[in-house]
């Protein structure tokens, strides 16, 4: 009995730590990439996803969290994360997943996910890539 009272406090640390990956609000991701800054934005939503809701953020790739990999992230860049998660779950285990690699220091989750940026105006484009396919490529 012990062991699972014990194994579940571990996950739960666990879990807590991963929600405290540091967020980077719509506004400000917006500021940033109208500055030119460089920021890297992936869409970590799934293909199933992606075809009810097909549309991004101007710009953003479309990695799904299974192939994320932080050898092919570019280094020089910020990173954003964003899914449509309830508290960006998928974002913050995919940040987490890169900081826990040590290649990446600058990892960001989007606050509020796709609906924040909605929610605030912010302009959205057609995905490219035909339903079903994931693409790197903007």
């Amino acid at each position: 009995m012990a062991f699972f009272v014990v194994r579940h406090l571990v996950r739960r640390h666990r879990f807590l730590r991963q929600l405290r990956q540091p967020r980077l609000g719509p506004e400000d991701l917006k500021r940033l990439l109208d500055d030119g800054a460089a920021i890297a934005v992936i869409d970590l939503r799934t293909p199933l996803d992606l075809m009810a809701d097909p549309v991004r953020i101007p710009g953003a790739l479309l990695i799904s969290p299974d192939e994320l990999d932080a050898r092919e992230l570019p280094r020089e860049a910020a990173i954003v994360l964003y899914c449509t998660e309830p508290h960006e779950a998928t974002s913050v285990s995919a940040a987490g997943e890169l900081a826990a690699a040590g290649s990446l220091t600058r990892v960001h989750v989007l606050a509020g996910g796709l609906e924040g940026w909605r929610r605030l105006g912010y302009p959205v484009e057609p995905v490219a890539a035909p339903a079903g396919e994931m693409s790197s490529k903007p």
